[in-house]
């Protein structure tokens, strides 16, 4: 992630720090230290050589290792849950290495306040950033960075519904991962095949996980992204066992959770969520006194002030303990305060889950029209995201309430969805809701156009380039799922472990990549002609001998893109995208150097 220290140990790096001789070397060793600490966990040692090297390299200029610093310094704050220092500190290295144009160092500055803005639960300023580093490793090559872009582009389709998204970036990437790298991508892997509904696939991802982290045990201790994978992993498969009710494999699971926490020092939010665990486990036993005990004692001796999503889970856990005990009016207060603190972007699984435990405990009180409420926000999440496990349960507390409030005819509609979904028609909704979004976007355009002629030129100006902003975002998107296709199709055809069906994956997200990508396609093509709504009309009547491939070039050339960013994007060669450039250039009568983006600006 930051720049490889040294080979030595902690120890022989304090011995030459000591003795080095020249302040720069000096400087050098301090962020070796630091850095080396960081990766091993001693996060106490890190942050106060990092600090040394921060202060030398700042009085003594030495710029390339206080941007090192910067970096790490914003690595370690966020490590520590300390965001708000964490976003200062990589602010400051955002700018400088913008201006110095060390491009490197600013793909992974932005990769990192991805990390920062989400745990902030600012979903889309971690996406803008994703798509920064995103650009400038695509422009630079940085072939390096490739996987951990995607898993925050996975990341932010997670949090905001879009599952096969989220799952198709995983597995356009997994062929390259190794050692911790390799288990977190299987774990993400798991998660959106669990809430798909595919609980099986999940749990094959995760023991395969667990069957590649007994190879890597040996290096443990001196890795802490390992640690922290290896806690991932067994809280995940945790999960999936406590929904199957198999008590067996969750104590088995739960006491390895339990070992690395006790051999381990972690973050607030990975105690956090063992808390909860345990709680579950004490819930699922029946102690429900000493789950509230347990609980009520660990938010006494821990701050969560800065974690509003996890006080929220705290809200659904003790609900459930309520709900448990047959307390229904507490429950529900309880209910409603953790959707409260769940309501920003986050987990659309939880958030979905809570909701239908609310619907369920009003439908007890007999409070249906917001029992109704909830189960229908639920259902359209679940229709947004094609969540088919929550789908399937929603429905049926739609069930429930038709039997108390509605006729047949509608009971009977809702046991067809409920069919529809069993069968496993995991994308009902999706081409509609599609169909639907467009309509609104093309709505929402139209009346900012109509705002904007009423707006000063300045205004307008501002609108345009924002226009081709969006214009550019939308062809990173389409290029971006182009070659996701290409990269799942090459990567699943070597990996190939022994315990997962790769076929099944791949069929799984090919036939929605596709979709997705003509999609995207229909987006950029009104999205288009909404910010140049008259060059392509302009264009056909003057020069009627291009072809459609042709203007389709043109339209793309338009938009400021590159030969090979028009290729990925077309699918098509760099050589093919030439010869259409001197086709267009010969029928438009210009010579073999004219620049085509200069002419199509008179349109």
């Amino acid at each position: 992630m930051l720049q490889k220290a040294s080979d030595l140990s902690i120890d022989q790096l304090l011995t030459k720090f000591k003795k080095a001789k020249s302040y720069k070397i000096r400087t050098r060793r301090a962020y070796d230290i630091a850095y080396k600490s960081y990766r091993v966990g001693t996060i106490d040692i890190a942050q106060q050589y990092v600090e040394i090297a921060l202060g030398l390299s700042s009085d003594y200029y030495f710029e390339d290792i206080y941007i090192d610093s910067l970096i790490l310094s914003g690595a370690i704050y966020l490590r520590n849950d300390e965001l708000h220092k964490a976003q200062k500190a990589l602010l400051s290295a955002y700018h400088i290495a913008y201006d110095k144009k060390l491009f490197k160092n600013f793909t992974q500055i932005c990769i990192l306040l991805s990390d920062v803005f989400a745990f902030l639960d600012n979903i889309e300023m971690s996406y803008s950033y994703s798509l920064i580093a995103f650009e400038v490793a695509e422009q630079y090559h940085y072939k390096e960075f490739s996987t951990r872009i995607a898993s925050r582009f996975g990341r932010y389709y997670f949090k905001t519904g879009n599952i096969r998204k989220a799952l198709a970036l995983d597995l356009a990437h997994i062929h390259t991962d190794t050692g911790a790298s390799y288990i977190n991508t299987l774990i993400n892997i798991g998660v959106y095949l669990d809430v798909l509904g595919y609980q099986g696939y999940a749990l094959q991802c995760y023991f395969e996980g667990v069957h590649h982290l007994q190879s890597l045990n040996s290096t443990m201790n001196d890795d802490a992204f390992l640690r922290n994978s290896a806690f991932n992993l067994y809280y995940n498969i945790c999960l999936i066992l406590l929904d199957k009710s198999d008590i067996m494999q969750l104590r088995h699971y739960f006491d390895l959770l339990n070992s690395i926490t006790e051999r381990y020092t972690f973050t607030v939010r990975n105690m956090t969520y063992w808390a909860i665990m345990k709680a579950q486990l004490y819930i699922f036993e029946n102690r429900y006194d000493e789950a509230e005990e347990f609980l009520r004692h660990f938010l006494q001796e821990t701050d969560l002030s800065d974690y509003p999503r996890i006080r929220g889970t705290f809200f659904s856990t003790f609900s459930k303990i309520e709900l448990c005990k047959h307390n229904f009016e507490s429950a529900t207060t309880l209910m409603n305060s953790a959707l409260e603190h769940l309501s920003t972007p986050g987990d659309p699984s939880t958030y979905i889950s809570l909701l239908n435990e609310s619907a369920k405990t009003l439908i007890k009180l007999r409070e249906i029209e917001r029992a109704k409420s909830y189960a229908q926000r639920a259902l359209e999440m679940t229709h947004k995201s094609g969540m088919i496990k929550h789908a399937i349960e929603t429905n049926t507390i739609l069930l429930e309430i038709a039997k108390l409030e509605y006729d047949n005819s509608t009971e009977l509609e809702l046991y067809r969805i409920i069919d529809d979904l069993k069968k496993g028609l995991e994308s009902s909704g999706d081409e509609q809701l599609y169909k639907t979004a467009l309509i609104h976007a093309a709505m929402v355009s139209e009346h900012n156009q109509y705002k904007s002629l009423q707006e000063s030129y300045s205004k307008l100006e501002q609108e345009y380039h924002k226009k081709n902003v969006e214009l550019q975002t939308l062809s990173l998107q389409i290029i971006h799922t182009n070659k996701l296709m290409e990269s799942i199709d090459k990567n699943l055809h070597q990996w190939k472990p022994d315990n997962i069906d790769t076929d099944f994956l791949q069929s799984t997200v090919h036939a929605y990549l596709q979709q997705s990508s003509k999609i995207e396609w229909d987006m950029y093509q009104k999205h288009f002609l909404m910010t140049y709504p008259t060059f392509t009309a302009s264009l056909t009547k003057q020069y009627p001998a291009l072809s459609s491939s042709e203007v389709k070039v043109c339209t793309l050339i338009k938009s400021q893109l590159t030969s090979d960013n028009i290729a990925d994007i077309l699918c098509i060669s760099r050589r093919t995208v030439d010869s259409h450039r001197y086709n267009i250039r010969k029928k438009l009568g210009l010579d073999a150097n004219a620049n085509l983006y200069t002419f199509f600006n008179q349109f």
